[in-house]
């Protein structure tokens, strides 16, 4: 629903629904099943990871990232929460 200039000029007031996003009630925000998480097994719980570049005639660089798998978190889901699949919240 869009709200023109002219109605907001004149002060016109509507009442509107938004959906926002809040923490799964069911697993409290975790994404995971029962709330357990685990070592992720990519960074071993360090949250980043080493990268290697090439940046040109054989050279190299390293590059320390944020943990793709766990997005830096050092933990990853032992098993998915069933009512948001994982993604830690739903629509309110």
């Amino acid at each position: 629903m869009w709200v023109t200039l002219e109605e907001m000029y004149s002060g016109t007031s509507r009442d509107m629904n938004i959906a926002r996003n809040v923490y799964c009630p069911k697993c409290r925000g975790t994404g995971a099943k029962d709330g357990k998480t685990k070592t992720c097994p990519k960074c071993n719980g360090q949250r980043v990871v080493m990268q290697n570049i090439q940046v040109g005639f054989g050279m190299q660089m390293q590059m320390q990232t944020a943990c793709d798998r766990c997005q830096g978190r050092g933990q990853i889901t032992a098993q998915n929460c069933a009512h948001c699949q994982g993604r830690k919240v739903v629509n309110d």
